[in-house]
């Protein structure tokens, strides 16, 4: 196919310009937070965006299409779109270099250095759910298995060192996938009412997070072997996205545009911080916390402190989705 080229080159904080006076607005002080380079699946505005935070710039690459889930490694960035494709891009050139298709209802997105796994819900009736693996060197998918039971529902892919690790819905179980095979090595069932979990799932280090919002617990489990270490009550109003590091666990409350931080050590609430706006995605880097908003104005990415204080305002990111560099 013939590669798509960036269109667009944004100074932050002045969108959809070459060049102002100023970046990125600080939002009250610390402008120079930096959680380096990060990849942004934009939704409807049809791009994959690069941010710079160190430079506070924004270059958005035309996709053509609606992209859902993000995420780099194996020397490249994926892209998932509604068209349930996955877009390749060269992290070089930005262009979109191959387009991967065989997929039914793509949910989940991830990669290591040799490998990328994408979580597929099938379509309901004749394909059942399975975890798809492409092969980085062809571009084509070369394995393809089920990793739990015929009627789940896939939603969360994370990866460790350790393993690849799926959050499945109905019933809320974690599996652990070997990331070396087309293999489930283990799986743990923390569902408390044969439900849907409609949960979240994170990883920090060798610790493995999954809040399980049907049942309002929060799950602590190591990653190899994968087993559960401690659950704790969590409060049904935290039903949103989650992230973790530094000894934190920070999950969306998405009716008060807030995010509650729970001490990881007993689950423990120790204060919320404040959005303003509906959240879209969280993420942890650098000691910072990554906020992104639902299409706020021109779109933004908010930089907090763990403790609440703001450091910095990116403008002009539309954001589904984040992976970092």
């Amino acid at each position: 196919m013939t590669p798509r080229v960036p269109t667009s080159f944004i100074v932050l904080g002045c969108a959809f310009v070459t060049a102002c006076g100023g970046g990125g607005d600080s939002g009250g002080g610390g402008g120079g937070a930096n959680v380096g380079r990060f990849w942004a699946a934009t939704g409807d505005a049809e791009y994959v965006a690069l941010v710079d935070s160190a430079n506070d710039t924004i270059e958005n690459i035309p996709a053509n299409d609606q992209v859902e889930h993000v995420a780099v490694g194996a020397g490249a960035v994926w892209a998932t779109t509604v068209s349930e494709t996955v877009l390749r891009l060269d992290p070089k050139t930005h262009a979109i270099v191959a387009t991967i298709s065989g997929f039914d209802a793509i949910r989940s997105i991830v990669a290591n250095d040799t490998s990328v796994w994408v979580a597929d819900n099938g379509n309901g009736n004749t394909v059942p759910p399975r975890v798809r693996r492409i092969d980085p060197a062809t571009n084509t998918i070369v394995g393809s298995f089920e990793a739990h039971e015929v009627n789940d529902e896939y939603h969360e892919l994370r990866a460790t060192s350790s393993g690849v690790y799926l959050q499945i819905d109905n019933g809320f179980s974690v599996v652990r996938i070997d990331p070396k095979a087309d293999a489930v090595l283990e799986s743990v069932d923390l569902g408390k009412g044969g439900g849907y979990g409609g949960g979240e799932l994170a990883i920090a280090g060798e610790d493995v997070w999954a809040a399980d919002q049907y049942s309002n617990f929060l799950h602590h489990l190591s990653a190899s072997p994968l087993a559960k270490v401690h659950e704790y009550t969590l409060d049904q109003r935290f039903d949103g996205d989650m992230t973790v590091g530094d000894g934190k666990v920070f999950i969306e409350d998405t009716d008060a545009h807030s995010v509650g931080v729970f001490d990881a050590s007993d689950g423990s609430l120790e204060h919320e911080i404040q959005a303003g706006e509906s959240i879209k995605h969280l993420s942890y880097r650098n000691g910072i916390l990554v906020v992104a908003l639902s299409y706020t104005g021109n779109g933004e990415v908010l930089l907090f402190e763990p403790g609440g204080k703001k450091l910095k305002t990116l403008h002009a990111v539309y954001a589904e989705e984040l992976a970092f560099e």
